[in-house]
């Protein structure tokens, strides 16, 4: 037998055992047992409530002895009370930040604005979760915050059965100097422009949170929202990473005093306007607004506010057809 028909030979020899082989797989039993797909824990969906409420600013006025505004703060503060606990009743009641209006007014004179606003919201019956504000590092320092607001950290976790609430810092990396001023970090290489920025410590601790949380129902509140230009965009980039993988059901924030919804991921962002300001006084003023926040299979809100000081309230569940149609 020559060289040429030697490989010819192996070669029929060689296709022929590989139709045999691939004949006897096609008949061989199946295993029908699928390794399973690396999930999330599955509990059982249930139905919290969140009221909310944002960047009241309060300051004392001289010109009715250190009170507070009557129309602007008194009157639909005494409301989202009365909202709260008597007919809403939620788990638990969370300000976004900027309870106080803090410029040029650093140290005991920001005490005494906190207390006087706190005097109100010790009143609201379920427990009461603070969110630090650029506001607050104006006029205090983080210790008084953390003193006045009974938390040991600027950002902390709360759970309630299957809900997690992650309450973040938006600026703890670069915080403000003694003297009020926002956000120099001047050690960062956009030397002289305002941002925030958060610690490495924070965003690892952030991952850590989401992932003992994993399967259960996260809702994140910071004060600045995760997309505001004056956050650095790689710190935009992995915040919306974690939260998408780790399926958060909803941010919120508020700083801006403008009213947005989005739905990135699976994840809704909501930006909330507080009390009084509004940054689109064209197209939208808001007065007294404050906010239900319902937890279930999805997360939506309700929006309780004025168009004038003296006007009667309305209301808009976000998202909705009906938001879409109201000016911002």
């Amino acid at each position: 037998m020559n060289l040429f028909s030697s490989k010819k030979y192996n070669f029929i020899v060689l296709s022929l055992s590989t139709l045999i082989i691939f004949a006897l797989l096609s008949f061989w039993p199946k295993d029908t047992v699928v390794a399973p797909e690396i999930d999330f824990p599955v509990f059982p969906v249930k139905e919290y409530k969140i009221g909310i409420i944002t960047d009241i600013q309060t300051t004392r006025k001289k010109s009715i002895g250190y009170g507070l505004d009557p129309e602007l703060i008194v009157a639909p503060l005494e409301r989202f009370i009365a909202h709260t606990n008597e007919t809403f009743q939620p788990n638990h009641v969370v300000h976004i930040g900027d309870l106080i209006e803090g410029t040029k007014r650093r140290g005991q004179k920001s005490i005494d604005d906190w207390k006087a606003i706190d005097a109100y919201l010790a009143r609201l019956i379920p427990p009461r979760l603070h969110v630090i504000g650029n506001h607050e590092r104006r006029g205090l320092s983080d210790d008084e915050w953390k003193t006045l607001s009974g938390n040991i950290s600027t950002y902390y976790a709360y759970d309630t059965d299957t809900l997690r609430v992650l309450i973040l810092d938006y600026d703890d990396f670069g915080k403000q100097n003694d003297t009020g001023d926002e956000g120099e970090n001047v050690d960062l290489p956009d030397e002289g422009k305002k941002t925030y920025r958060m610690s490495q410590e924070q965003l690892q601790w952030i991952e850590e949170k989401l992932k003992e949380a994993r399967g259960r129902q996260i809702v994140v509140f910071v004060h600045v929202p995760v997309d505001d230009p004056i956050n650095p965009p790689e710190q935009q980039t992995r915040l919306k990473h974690l939260f998408a993988a780790y399926r958060v059901k909803a941010v919120i924030a508020g700083h801006v005093e403008t009213l947005s919804y989005k739905e990135e991921s699976n994840v809704r962002y909501y930006t909330l306007p507080g009390f009084f300001r509004s940054e689109n006084k064209s197209t939208a003023h808001w007065y007294g607004t404050y906010y239900d926040g319902i937890v279930s299979d999805i997360f939506s809100i309700k929006m309780y506010y004025k168009k004038d000081i003296l006007g009667e309230y309305a209301e808009v569940t976000i998202p909705s057809p009906e938001y879409d149609l109201l000016g911002k």
